[in-house]
């Protein structure tokens, strides 16, 4: 899916993820650009945070951000101040 988008976006698509999702493989073989995002584990991992909107911040000064894409899973606690954030 997210090759697709990159291609539909002329290459200009980011995927931001902790650095333990980071894959081996290269960027050029995903077909999208991949970097880190800065996470913190709350309760034993069971909670955690990842400061998505710094990253969309820092990326309105060098691209046109025209969408975010986040991860609905309960366990991110940013979820709701994120959806807030960058409605």
């Amino acid at each position: 899916m997210f090759r697709y988008l990159s291609e539909e976006l002329s290459g200009d698509f980011i995927v931001y993820t902790s650095s333990s999702n980071i894959p081996v493989r290269s960027c050029d073989s995903l077909g999208f650009a991949v970097k880190a995002v800065d996470q913190k584990d709350f309760w034993r991992g069971n909670l955690t945070w990842q400061d998505v909107i710094k990253n969309v911040d820092q990326g309105r000064k060098s691209h046109k951000v025209s969408a975010v894409i986040l991860e609905s899973s309960l366990r991110n606690i940013n979820l709701l101040p994120n959806l807030i954030a960058l409605k």
